[in-house]
């Protein structure tokens, strides 16, 4: 909740008792939209219904925002699914009862970054492809190239070509002050 919420500073008028808070108080986003796909499974396993809930904001409002995007539906769990799906296809430390799973946050936490790294900048997408305006003849006597592969990087304008893991890792990033990890 840290990222879509704010610290409450305590009122300085107010008497001061008891033992003071470790953490500061937060309060959330009046603009956040949260809601919750609930499915109800049976014994074997199975979906046999999905309900829905608001927990912050009004499911209006929540709609009105689901229009400007290009699911255009309301609280389903498919798109995470699917992200969560390759996530642990390229992380073994995400693998269901894994030898490698992680006992410590910071290695997990890097394993991940590395693993988007990989997926945005390495990894041809197919639903992202662009059709060649002329096709392109191979050197061998297979048929000529009518698409050209992108990463989601490249789709985005962030980079100009399939990148190797290797150059990927070799670009300078600006070192960031991690409080909590050691």
């Amino acid at each position: 909740m840290k990222h879509y919420s704010t610290e409450v500073q305590p009122d300085p008028t107010q008497p001061k008792r008891g033992r003071p808070r470790k953490h500061p108080k937060r309060r959330r986003d009046p603009d956040l939209l949260y809601g919750q796909a609930i499915k109800d499974k049976d014994s074997q396993g199975r979906v046999v219904s999905v309900h829905r809930r608001m927990v912050f904001g009004s499911a209006a409002a929540l709609w009105e925002r689901f229009r400007e995007t290009p699911f255009k539906q309301l609280l389903t769990t498919n798109h995470l699914e699917r992200d969560h799906l390759t996530s642990r296809t390229h992380n073994s430390r995400l693998v269901r009862r894994s030898i490698t799973y992680s006992k410590v946050q910071a290695p997990l936490q890097w394993q991940c970054d590395l693993e988007d790294l990989y997926y945005n900048f390495c990894l041809p997408h197919s639903g992202l492809r662009r059709e060649l305006p002329e096709p392109i003849p191979t050197k061998g006597t297979g048929s000529p190239k009518k698409w050209e592969q992108r990463t989601p990087a490249m789709a985005e304008g962030l980079a100009d070509h399939i990148m190797t893991l290797a150059e990927v890792l070799s670009i300078p990033v600006l070192p960031q002050c991690h409080h909590n990890i050691r």
